[in-house]
């Protein structure tokens, strides 16, 4: 039986479609396969992942906690793995490629993808490779195709041997460790559906290959040209510079290979003195669970607008109503201050003119 672990990113609503098309290239070569997903605790999609693990037969979901790398995840997912062949690719994986490396491990025993470019650029990344590997030799380290980490395929034995393995399980998938089975490598001129941010490793392999032309066709040019133009004579000079160019190159070629195979190996695997993994998952899903989502309401339910539009529109005319006699109880207050203010100035002239004939009728009295 073939388990295919696939690495679950980047995935997005169109995943489902994309994933039934990689199972129909999956049952061209293989009658009996399980498939096992692989996504952490934060992942945006972890639901629709949960969703399809639980609905499509001889599915799995491992969900690992939020500091898990990619490399500890795959090496999970090896560990789990029930198959005796174990396949590795990512979401994002075209099919073609999948069913590529499928019939291509009828006789092999580790199948490795590798992007396909043009004449010109082969050229060049397969110098590249070459130097690459030389710089390996000098440092005491397997030899490496620099194919793709996420997109690979080994046999029963290897895969067992791959799961006790936890501290250096990335380079033993990377590097040639494996050297008595006989490998196998796919090269398609694309891999994944996105390749817009995922072809920089043939840009530097490009680049050493480009380096690596140029410094021998500079050596060759001191070593052959110069004594066919001098007589077949090598001065003491042209000797000790092609011992110095030599000695540069291999210095070069050794601590830019180191510097590469730093990179291509990656962080290590989180793992004890006893080789114990001190990573875990959270969650495994399987098919037939019954899965219980969140539900999340970013908006407010309204149960009845119309309802709701009545009211608003009574509010409004209460209001305005309010308002109203609100006005005219202000007005009838400054009427009735107003009439009072005219009724006490009307007393006052009655007063005072009261005041006066009393004084003149005096007046005339007195006389």
């Amino acid at each position: 039986m073939l388990t295919t672990i696939i690495l679950a990113k980047p995935i997005d609503a169109s995943y489902p479609e994309k994933h039934l098309k990689m199972l129909e290239s999956i049952s061209k070569t293989e009658r009996d396969f399980e498939v096992v997903f692989l996504a952490t605790s934060d992942f945006q999609e972890i639901n629709l992942l949960k969703l399809m693990a639980s609905n499509l037969p001889g599915h799995y979901l491992i969900v690992a906690e939020e500091s898990t790398t990619d490399d500890e995840m795959i090496q999970m997912g090896i560990e789990f793995a029930s198959g005796n062949d174990v396949l590795i690719c990512t979401a994002d994986t075209l099919p073609e490629v999948i069913e590529k490396v499928l019939e291509k491990k009828k006789d092999r025993k580790i199948v490795y993808v590798r992007r396909k470019l043009n004449g010109f650029k082969t050229f060049f990344q397969k110098i590249g490779i070459w130097s690459y590997n030389i710089g390996l030799k000098i440092n005491g380290k397997n030899s490496d195709n620099f194919a793709e980490t996420r997109i690979q395929y080994f046999d029963g034995k290897i895969a067992n041997n791959l799961a006790d393995k936890i501290a250096n399980n990335r380079e033993l998938r990377i590097t040639n460790a494996f050297k008595q089975a006989r490998t196998g490598t796919v090269e398609n001129k694309q891999i994944f559906f996105d390749e817009s941010k995922k072809k920089y490793k043939e840009k530097n392999m490009f680049g050493l290959g480009f380096v690596s032309f140029i410094y021998i066709l500079c050596f060759l040019a001191v070593a052959i040209i110069y004594p066919c133009l001098n007589n077949g004579i090598y001065d003491w000079w042209i000797m000790v510079l092609l011992v110095l160019w030599l000695i540069f190159g291999v210095i070069a070629i050794a601590l830019a290979s180191k510097k590469i195979y730093r990179s291509r190996c990656g962080i290590a695997l989180r793992a004890n003195n006893f080789d114990e993994p001190l990573y875990s998952c959270e969650e495994i899903i399987k098919t037939g669970d019954k899965i219980v989502l969140p539900v999340l309401i970013d908006k407010p339910v309204i149960k009845n607008k119309i309802q709701i539009g009545k009211l608003s529109k009574q509010t409004k005319i209460k209001k305005a109503v309010e308002t109203k006699t609100d006005n005219k109880k202000v007005a009838s207050k400054k009427t009735a201050s107003r009439k009072t203010s005219a009724t006490v100035k009307k007393s006052t002239q009655s007063k005072v003119k009261k005041e006066a004939t009393k004084s003149k009728t005096s007046k005339k009295s007195e006389k």
